[in-house]
């Protein structure tokens, strides 16, 4: 009954009169390899576009999904079309070939759900040169007991070239996104109050353009809404906001170099604005940083170069930055060397105001501090 139910198609009269061929019409989506599609909120199903066949119908989104992707291989690649409807999914969905891409109409139509007590991660893309658009991930977080990521990319070897573009990774009970390859590209991405970090950039030479996190990092010790453990990324035009209790620090780098953060917003953290740990030769430039370290007053910084007792963030550059706080609770430097060996950083042309204690503390004697306003 599911099936001859879904099986539709367009009559179409022919030249001969009285004699009827049965055509199947491509929709607008037909680029796609699979449709994918929910009927009667209970069943999902996978219609192949070339042959017009539903080759797989199940009330399990997961092995639909996975049934489909499982079809493609490194030389052909495959996609595809999610469409307008909510995915029930009670285990991970595995990327494993080349070329593939998931996408949908709208980031807010197609939503991709983590099933109550799946604990699982969402999505596990370990091809190269895959896609993801026009999607929403939602972990449910309320309804897991461990902590998981909602899309966790990391091709072996390094590599990928992973794009996310208008994607949504909502409420994961840990992190958001998690990138282990190397030229990764997320653009107009979105995540919102998943537990641990929103975005995890642990690989190289990865851009995270224009994306944004909003109360990201609500529960979980690691502090940051977007976490840099890699070398050689780029945070462009992207914003952190944390406008209420969730929230600790917006940006961190540890132990990473060559990482450029520019052009960001970082609004309204409950601790720290952005923070290099043990980082050497990054740059934080033209960013505004409003309203940060708002948990206690005269205890955070807004942009902080920072040691773990033995390694120190040397040779950074911090310019054109404008920090500012209207809160009660005001950050106790706008910049700090936290020790004398957090030497050679460059600190210039920075706008810095409402501090509790100093505006800068410069410690490293090679350290430059100048051309700023305070």
């Amino acid at each position: 009954m599911l099936a001859s139910s879904l099986l539709t198609f367009e009559l179409v009269s022919s030249t001969n009169v009285g004699q009827v061929t049965e055509v199947w019409v491509q929709p607008p989506f037909s680029e796609a390899d699979y449709v994918i599609g929910v009927y009667n909120s209970t069943y999902y199903y996978s219609r192949n576009s070339t042959t017009g066949k539903y080759d797989y119908l199940s009330s399990n989104a997961t092995y639909v999904i996975q049934s489909s992707l499982n079809t493609f291989t490194d030389t052909t690649g495959g996609s595809l079309f999610f469409r307008t409807g909510y995915y029930y999914i009670t285990n991970t969905i595995y990327v494993k070939t080349q070329g593939v891409k998931l996408y949908g109409s709208s980031y807010n139509r197609a939503i991709i759900k983590l099933s109550n007590g799946a604990n699982k991660n969402m999505v596990d893309i370990t091809g190269p040169k895959c896609e993801i658009v026009d999607l929403l991930f939602w972990g449910n977080s309320a309804q897991q007991s461990v902590e998981t990521i909602g899309i966790y990319a990391h091709c072996s070897p390094a590599g990928q070239d992973l794009h996310l573009d208008h994607v949504v990774v909502y409420d994961v009970k840990g992190t958001g996104v998690k990138s282990e390859g190397s030229w990764d590209m997320f653009s107009n991405c979105f995540t919102e109050s998943n537990t641990n970090v929103g975005w995890w950039i642990a690989g190289a030479n990865s851009q995270l353009i224009g994306c944004e996190s909003y109360k990201d990092t609500a529960a979980d010790a690691n502090p940051a809404s977007i976490y840099i453990t890699g070398s050689n990324n780029r945070v462009v035009g992207c914003k952190v906001y944390s406008p209420d209790s969730t929230g600790k620090r917006g940006i961190e780098i540890v132990g990473g170099s060559g990482n450029i953060i520019d052009a960001c917003d970082v609004i309204l953290t409950n601790q720290d604005g952005i923070y290099l740990m043990q980082a050497s030769k990054n740059i934080v430039s033209n960013c505004i940083i409003k309203d940060c370290g708002k948990l206690a007053n005269n205890t955070y910084v807004a942009i902080g170069l920072m040691y773990n007792g033995t390694t120190y963030s040397t040779y950074n550059v911090i310019s054109n930055n404008i920090i500012s706080s209207s809160q009660t609770n005001k950050p106790k430097y706008g910049i700090q060397e936290e020790n004398a060996n957090c030497n050679y950083n460059d600190i210039i042309g920075n706008i810095v105001l409402n501090c509790a204690t100093a505006a800068i503390q410069k410690l490293g004697a090679n350290s430059i501090s100048e051309h700023n306003i305070v």
